[in-house]
């Protein structure tokens, strides 16, 4: 039988753009997640741990056509949105200078993956 594919594995041609801890807005708060940002998609862990050992991300975002958002009041509170396929998850980046790295590095990959 042929082996499955992980999911935590990168794709052919995929570049790991940026990865790192971040907040996602949860049911009831922020859940501190591993990210994992390529020029395709995001995925997501509980822990680098689980990232780094190849355990399947607890999700996946694709960047094509995604669209990147951040209003004042986020930006204050170091929040980015990201609109995909299938809905839209909050981010939360620890300081001023992750925020602006990240929004940058979000803003980046969708307009690469949607070219």
């Amino acid at each position: 039988a042929a082996a499955k594919k992980k999911k935590g594995k990168l794709k052919k041609n995929e570049t790991v753009t940026r990865e790192g801890v971040l907040g996602k807005k949860g049911g009831i708060g922020w859940n501190k997640r591993y990210v994992r940002l390529t020029d395709k998609r995001i995925q997501y862990w509980d822990s680098e741990k689980n990232a780094k050992s190849g355990k399947e991300p607890k999700g996946e975002i694709p960047m094509r056509n995604a669209k990147i958002s951040s209003d004042a009041k986020q930006q204050k509170s170091l929040v980015v949105v990201v609109k995909a396929t299938g809905g839209s998850v909050m981010w939360k980046a620890k300081s001023r200078d992750d925020y602006d790295a990240w929004l940058s590095a979000l803003k980046a990959a969708a307009e690469d993956a949607s070219a």
